[in-house]
């Protein structure tokens, strides 16, 4: 049996919103909308310099790990922690940013 228009419940607050604005005005609108583009380039640059500066510490920790190989093992046994903690939290923080929300409250 379908629902019919005694089986819904307008009252339901579940079933609507009520969303009262205030009109925006075009400069209102454009400082918005440059704001949001300034944002989103900000962003960009933001990731991209971690992009950078995560393969840079991915290179140097190879290139450390391969100059462990020849070092003595005082040297490499507080070393090799570090970096580990160093290009963990990196790539970490880069594969997780995907979580966050970008649009704001």
């Amino acid at each position: 049996m379908t629902p019919g228009p005694k089986d819904t419940d307008l009252f339901d607050p579940k079933k609507f919103t009520i969303d009262i604005r205030t009109p925006e005005s075009a400069p209102e609108r454009t400082a918005r909308l440059r704001r949001g583009a300034e944002d989103a380039a900000h962003e960009r640059r933001k990731d991209f310099l971690l992009f950078i500066t995560s393969l840079a510490v991915v290179a140097g920790s190879a290139l450390c790990g391969l100059v462990a190989l020849f070092a003595s093992p005082s040297n490499s046994a507080w070393a090799a922690p570090l970096l580990t903690l160093i290009v963990g939290g990196l790539l970490g923080y880069q594969t997780g940013k995907a979580q966050t929300s970008r649009l704001g409250p």
